[in-house]
């Protein structure tokens, strides 16, 4: 699916020997700079490029024709072997080396959509009607929810969510559905693609702070029931204490306490993801399978400023028919290690990968595979109390055809990015 990565950039690679690898990271760089915000796919095709198997999968799988320059080559022979593209290969690692916030933006690459979060089952009913119309799949909708949260929220106590770990389990588990359109299809077709999340473990869930609860019940003071009942009709008067802005200020001692203990944005979890991704020529309802991806994450608290993850990844995609013609599946996997540390005004983060690339079908689209790592850091500045801007890079060392390695460069920045908050791993 890295093809359909608009942020990513798009390029064609061989192992061309230790002259031109020198130069091809220069070239790379180039591309990841020029590169559109990540969004939809705008990223462009090289013209007069032949089909890879990074092509659409809507469109007809074709091999590759025989070099004009070379009249020798049968036209009955097998398909000649197909350049994987720059795309391809750094679409075997994630941006943050975490489980995607919500699975099926981020398998669409549609994370500009802001995705609907209905509070009632109502709400949400109306929200899965947005998503077809006219006997047509419906484009750019995203919808988030959690199913038990939504249906029994209201009906879950403390102690339920204290003592039983499947409620905890429950609610923390997230569904999320996003359309969008396929701009690089020959003919015009609907994305879409179902994804779920969940949090195995979580240090920042305050509700299993035991230490931070009891301290801030011990700061509030019950307010006593009034000496007789009420009238009906009569207004219900609870006297508030005169000191209840220091009660407020002890429970927010309380849980200040707990967040330097266990962490706020560093707080130690372990997270799973999947997504599932199909496409609909003309909007039509298609059983078949484009994407479908899998991730795992956990983070641990180093010490009060710091932040390991080691995170896996596992794609695999392009199984439709077309035709007679089959698009070959293409699988990849990874496994990276990412360490933070942040101060006060500044952060630096670095990370180690390495994974592999590879097809089944090595006969009519030849990518029988390749092996990448990656090295990436970053820096991190502080621009008010609550926000920072990152920039981080990284370059992939990529096995050629040649059994040579490539360097491939990448960069990219965010604003916005908050401590304060827990990161989802």
């Amino acid at each position: 699916m890295g093809e359909r990565r608009g942020s990513r950039g798009n390029g064609r690679s061989k192992g061309l020997g230790w002259i031109r690898g020198i130069q091809l990271p220069i070239l790379a760089l180039g591309l990841a700079l020029a590169r559109p915000a990540r969004a939809q796919s705008t990223e462009p095709t090289a013209p007069a490029a032949p089909p890879t198997a990074s092509a659409d999968p809507a469109a007809p799988a074709v091999p590759p024709p025989a070099a004009p320059l070379e009249p020798s080559a049968d036209p009955g022979s097998p398909a000649q072997p197909q350049a994987q593209s720059l795309a391809d290969l750094v679409e075997v690692f994630d941006d943050k080396n975490r489980v995607p916030d919500n699975p099926a933006l981020d398998v669409l690459d549609a994370n500009g959509l802001s995705p609907v979060k209905p509070g009632s089952i109502k709400d949400l009913g109306t929200d899965l009607r947005a998503l077809y119309k006219g006997g047509k799949i419906v484009p750019q909708v995203a919808v988030e929810l959690s199913p038990y949260a939504l249906a029994f929220g209201r009906r879950t106590s403390y102690d339920d969510y204290h003592r039983h770990a499947y409620v905890r389990f429950l609610h923390r588990l997230s569904v999320s559905l996003a359309t969008t359109n396929d701009e690089d299809a020959p003919t015009p077709a609907t994305l879409g693609a179902l994804g779920l999340r969940v949090r195995l473990y979580d240090r920042s869930d305050w509700r299993l702070d035991e230490t931070a609860v009891s301290c801030a019940l011990g700061a509030v003071t019950l307010a006593k029931p009034p000496a007789a009942p009420a009238a009906v009709g009569d207004p219900v008067v609870v006297p508030v204490p005169d000191d209840a802005g220091k009660e407020a200020k002890k429970i927010k001692e309380c849980f200040d306490k707990a967040r330097r203990r266990t962490g706020s944005w560093n707080a130690s979890q372990l997270a799973l993801g999947g997504a599932l991704s199909s496409a609909f020529p003309g909007g039509k309802l298609e059983a078949d399978i484009r994407d479908l991806t899998g991730w795992i994450a956990w983070g641990h608290k180093l010490g009060r400023a710091g932040l390991l993850v080691v995170a896996g990844k596992y794609l695999f995609g392009d199984t439709r028919r077309d035709k007679t013609a089959r698009i070959p599946a293409r699988h990849s996997g990874s496994i990276s290690v990412e360490a933070e540390r942040r101060g006060d005004r500044f952060g630096i983060l670095g990370s180690i990968g390495a994974g592999r690339r590879w097809t089944d079908d090595p006969i009519e689209l030849e990518w029988v595979g390749a092996w990448v790592g990656q090295l990436g850091a970053g820096i991190q500045l502080r621009v008010s109390d609550t926000t920072w801007v990152e920039l981080r890079g990284s370059a992939q060392l990529v096995e050629g055809d040649d059994g040579a390695f490539l360097s491939l460069a990448n960069f990219k920045w965010n604003f916005d990015v908050k401590p304060s908050k827990a990161k989802q791993p």
